[in-house]
Parts: C-alpha cells; sequence; structure tokens
C-alpha cells in the first residue's frame, strides 16, 4: 500500500514538472522508482543511489544514461561507484544534524552495535568479539524472526550481550554518546555507514572492517581503527578486530567529533548538492 502512494506521489510530480515547474528534481528515499517517469520530461532528475553497485545495477543504469541525458545518477562514497565512475555526476557524503549529538569524552564502559540486525551487517561478528574479549556489547536495531536472528544472534543474548531493540531516532543519541566504541564488523560493501557518523560525532571512534565506504568515512588510528576484513584463511578477522578494540584509547574522542564537524554535516550535504546542481543545469543549458 505504501509503495502505491508513493508511485501516486510521482506521477503527480512528473505531471507538475511536464508544466516546467522545476528547475531540477532530486530523487533519494523513494529509490529508483521514478526513473521511468523521469524518462518521460525534460527537467532534469538527480537519482541518489544508496545501495551497493551491483552488475545489474550498473547495466540499468547505463541503459537510462544513454536513452536519457536529462537523467544522472551521485553516488554517496567514492568507493561505491568506483566499479562505473563514468555513470555518475558526482558523489556527494550524507550528513547528519549534528547538534543532535553531543560530544561526550566520559563514555560508559559498553560496547555498541547500531542498526539493521542482518547477516551484512556482521552483528554475529560482533558478538563473537565482544564474547572473546569478555567485554560489554548493547545491539541497537531491528530484526526480522528469520534464520539469522534465531540462530546468530538471540541464542547469545545473555550474560554480557544485550539486545535493546528499536530506539526512537530522538533517543539514539544517548546510545552513542555513553559507548566506548561503535563496532562496525561489516560483511558487505558497504556504500556508506551512517551509523559511523552519527557515533563519532558523539567522540565515539568506530572499530570497523575495511569494506567499502569505511576508509572513506573513518580516519584510521585518529577517529576508529580500520581493520584488515579477512584472515590468512580468508575467514572474518576476528583476531585483528580484538586486537583494534584494545587500541580504542589512543584515540581522541574531540577527533571523532571535529571530523564529523568538518565532513559530514547537513551543511556540508546541501552544499554538495547545491554544487551538483549548477552543475547539471549549466551543462543543459549548455547542450540545448
Amino acid at each position: 500500500a505504501v509503495e502505491s502512494y508513493e508511485y501516486l506521489l510521482i506521477s503527480k510530480l512528473y505531471q507538475v514538472a511536464l508544466a516546467k515547474k522545476f528547475d531540477v528534481i532530486l530523487v533519494s528515499l523513494i529509490g529508483l522508482r521514478a526513473l521511468p517517469f523521469a524518462a518521460l520530461v525534460q527537467t532534469p532528475t538527480i537519482f541518489v543511489f544508496n545501495d551497493p553497485l551491483e552488475p545489474l545495477s550498473k547495466f540499468f543504469f547505463m541503459q537510462y544514461k544513454e536513452r536519457y541525458p536529462q537523467i544522472h545518477f551521485v553516488g554517496i562514497s567514492r568507493s561505491q561507484i568506483r566499479q562505473a565512475s563514468h555513470l555518475f555526476t558526482d558523489v556527494v557524503y550524507n550528513g547528519i544534524t549534528i547538534e543532535n549529538f553531543k560530544l561526550n569524552l566520559v563514555p560508559k564502559d559498553y560496547l555498541l552495535v547500531s542498526g539493521r540486525i542482518a547477516e551484512e551487517k556482521g552483528v554475529f561478528q560482533a558478538i563473537q568479539v565482544a564474547q572473546k574479549l569478555k567485554e560489554r556489547l548493547v545491539i541497537m536495531g531491528s530484526y526480522m524472526e528469520d534464520d539469522y536472528w534465531r540462530k546468530k544472534v538471540k541464542p547469545f543474548l545473555k550474560n554480557n550481550i544485550t539486545y535493546i531493540g528499536l530506539i526512537p531516532y530522538s533517543q539514539v543519541h544517548t546510545l552513542y554518546e555513553d559507548a566506548r566504541a561503535l563496532l562496525f564488523p561489516i560483511q558487505r560493501e558497504e556504500p556508506f555507514g551512517l551509523v559511523m557518523i552519527e557515533a563519532m560525532a558523539c567522540g565515539t571512534p568506530v572499530v570497523a572492517f575495511d569494506r567499502g565506504s569505511v576508509r572513506e568515512v573513518v580516519r584510521d588510528k585518529k577517529t576508529g581503527i580500520v581493520v584488515k576484513p579477512f584472515d590468512k584463511a580468508g575467514k572474518p578477522n576476528i583476531r585483528g578486530f580484538m586486537e583494534a578494540i584494545q587500541s580504542i584509547p589512543q584515540i581522541d574522542r574531540r577527533e571523532c567529533r571535529k571530523w564529523v564537524e568538518e565532513n559530514f554535516t547537513i551543511g556540508k550535504m546541501v552544499d554538495g548538492y547545491e554544487k551538483v546542481f549548477y552543475k547539471i543545469l549549466f551543462h543543459h543549458k549548455r547542450i540545448r
């Protein structure tokens, strides 16, 4: 039902666009549903791509880009678009309302996992690390009643491992502020990783596997520790992750906050999109 309503809204949007009421259209959270509509109007549409760039997506984008020059794609990290940079007009990093996240220089003694509980997010690996180090781990986020939850997460929710559920966004900052570190043992080529900047905005260092955008978002040994993702056997590098957690005290929480202030605020993001708008409008004006 929600998807059907979104299609209705998109159709209304492009009816207005046909009357040339917009200079440019930006489509983000509703994904790629507006692509067929964007092909029918001359108004430039910018699509923000939020997922890993798979071969099918790459092929799909190329078909539209070759046929409809008014359609543009923007990535959210350089690693995300590395395999097809020619398809993308630019990269604009995500940003947060940093005023909602406070710097805490005296955290409590727990590690945090935040986000959707799924295999690609590496929650099981975080649990393994916490068990081996006998560290307290707090898990925050949503889950589905699937095999991953039933076999890889739920049985381990005892002793030092706590699941607190899906917290209202207006309250999540308190969990970030008090955490000693955010664990991000990602098991895919992560396009961005918003939880990393939310944590660092509070001064909380990030310990993460070096996959996807991690090295762009986290300054290794300055705002967190970036860990080689695989061991010699090709398995998740649990030992390396454990060693990284033990190096957390060397990270200055003030540097974490400063890094986000300089690179990942709403203001920085808006400035980035504004530059993209002008670039696209200049391009279309020149070719007409």
